[in-house]
């Protein structure tokens, strides 16, 4: 099969075997992973989208990685550098876990993984309205 592509990907024996097959399981392209917590609950996964400087808040903007619906969210200056976060952090985590408390709640929690920290960071933050 790669005869003709040469050293140094040699033809390998193992490619003479046509009796051996493997079942491959494809998932569509184009369709985000699902992600479950301990209890088996749907995550909601989402990545920053925005960030605008509101004087002593930031307001961050997320977006749902499957719905693309936006959620934002304030976080104050003083409570970052109080708890040692950076707004960068948020800007380096590859997703961030967003848990809405009861619908109209004025609090989300949100988890997410902090690059600089080496560890998971779990924030209470206002829902902006």
């Amino acid at each position: 099969m790669f005869d003709d592509v040469g050293w140094p990907w040699p033809k390998h024996a193992c490619t003479d075997d046509y009796q051996q097959s493997v079942r491959v399981k494809r998932v569509p392209s184009g369709r985000a992973r699902v992600f479950r917590d301990r209890s088996g609950a749907l995550l909601k996964i989402y990545d920053l989208d925005d960030i605008e400087d509101r004087g002593r808040n930031h307001l961050l903007v997320l977006r749902n990685q499957m719905t693309g619906s936006r959620v934002r969210v304030l976080v104050g200056k003083r409570r970052l550098a109080q708890g040692n976060i950076r707004l960068a952090d948020f800007q380096d985590a590859p997703s961030i876990v967003v848990h809405e408390f009861e619908r109209g709640a004025p609090h989300i929690r949100l988890d997410f993984v902090c690059v600089r920290l080496g560890k998971v960071v779990r924030v209470k933050l206002r829902a902006a309205r």
